[in-house]
């Protein structure tokens, strides 16, 4: 994996809108490629983002709940680190 630049985000998209719990999960199960600190915005356009929850520095996860319709999450880098970023699962139910 390359290292991230300034300004670079993952955004995963959903195939239709949804709410509920979601969880991401950053880093390889050796716990490598971590995410030290970030944050979770989610918009249900692409256009406009609602920032939602704090990346663990701990844990390299986020978990948080929304109760309207989103299609996209993006996950971004705070402060910008130029290391790799693994995005190993994001959850949803």
């Amino acid at each position: 994996a390359s290292p991230m630049t300034s300004g670079d985000w993952v955004t995963v998209e959903f195939p239709s809108p949804r709410s509920g719990r979601f969880t991401i999960c950053t880093g390889r199960s050796d716990g490598g490629g971590r995410l030290s600190r970030g944050r979770v915005e989610v918009s249900s356009t692409g256009g406009s983002w609602t920032r939602v929850a704090n990346v663990s520095g701990k844990t390299g996860v986020a978990a948080f709940s929304v109760s309207r319709e989103i299609r996209f999450v993006r996950l971004l880098p705070e402060p910008y680190a130029p290391e790799p970023l693994v995005v190993r699962e994001v959850g949803y139910e």
